[in-house]
């Protein structure tokens, strides 16, 4: 199970949960994370600023093992809240 405080610290910010969903497949650098999310420049490197360790050598990115638990969490949350919207008997306009 992950920290609930990392999991909502990701959700917070769609910037942060779209890296790391670039990052789930392989590591790319801060150039291809910017063309392949569309973000300007400066907000991928503030997410990644925020996401990284302060201790990295180099600048290839990849998730961690607690990225990748967060992700999964964030996977499952929204499998289940899709699930129980489609078999609701409420009508909902998003």
């Amino acid at each position: 199970m992950v920290d609930a405080y990392l999991l909502a610290y990701v959700q917070r910010a769609k910037n942060r949960l779209q890296i790391l969903k670039l990052l789930e497949s392989k590591e790319k650098t801060q150039a291809q994370l910017h063309k392949e999310s569309g973000m300007y420049r400066t907000h991928v490197c503030r997410t990644l600023l925020e996401l990284e360790e302060k201790n990295r050598l180099y600048k290839m990115y990849k998730t961690t093992g607690i990225g990748n638990k967060i992700l999964n969490e964030i996977i499952i949350m929204s499998k289940i809240t899709l699930f129980l919207v489609q078999h609701s008997s409420f009508s909902y306009i998003f």
